[in-house]
């Protein structure tokens, strides 16, 4: 799980809730992700465009089994 620095991620409030959440974890680490999360460089534009496309695919397969799930 990816935690921000109070140990809490930003989708916590949502699963706590007992809201279905996902939370991603970039294969590139930490590191490389909370260099921009939340800073003036916030901005899609500093990711690679493949990263961009696979994730999507990610997560577009995950939206449509979740979708398709008989009980949550």
């Amino acid at each position: 799980m990816m935690k921000k620095k109070n140990g809490k991620v930003d989708v916590s409030i949502f699963a706590n809730g007992g809201v279905p959440s996902v939370n991603y974890e970039s294969d590139r680490g930490n590191d490389f992700y909370f260099r921009f999360h939340h800073s003036n460089a916030d901005y899609v534009s500093v990711f690679d465009k493949d990263d961009i496309k696979y994730t999507a695919a990610i997560f577009a397969v995950l939206a449509h089994n979740v979708a398709n799930l008989e009980d949550w």
